[in-house]
């Protein structure tokens, strides 16, 4: 079983959710932390939309490590993106190949 991570947005930003459902690696959840005024179209279960004030950064953070509900954590701002399709399967083999046991 491939391991899960959390991807998390702190902004309003289309292109940053175009790039993760386009990755061919698909054991994600993408946390949204976005204004009022935007609204993320797109319905897949994996997603999860937060409206809130974007002011305070770091209790964003916070509220996405409460609600992040697997062992990874990634965090994108709203000119991020994963480049090409294999970008995160790239990082969680090289994060599994860089386990100690």
């Amino acid at each position: 079983m491939e391991a899960k991570i959390s991807l998390v947005l702190l902004a309003n930003g289309s292109q940053a959710v175009d790039s993760c459902f386009r990755q061919s690696y698909s054991e994600f959840e993408l946390l949204v932390f976005t204004d009022e005024t935007v609204r993320v179209a797109r319905k897949d279960e994996r997603l999860k939309v937060y409206a809130t004030s974007l002011a305070d950064l770091g209790a964003l953070r916070i509220a996405a490590l409460r609600r992040a509900t697997t062992d990874y954590l990634m965090f994108l701002e709203a000119d991020d993106f994963l480049v090409g399709t294999d970008a995160l399967a790239i990082f969680m083999t090289r994060l599994a190949e860089s386990k100690v046991t």
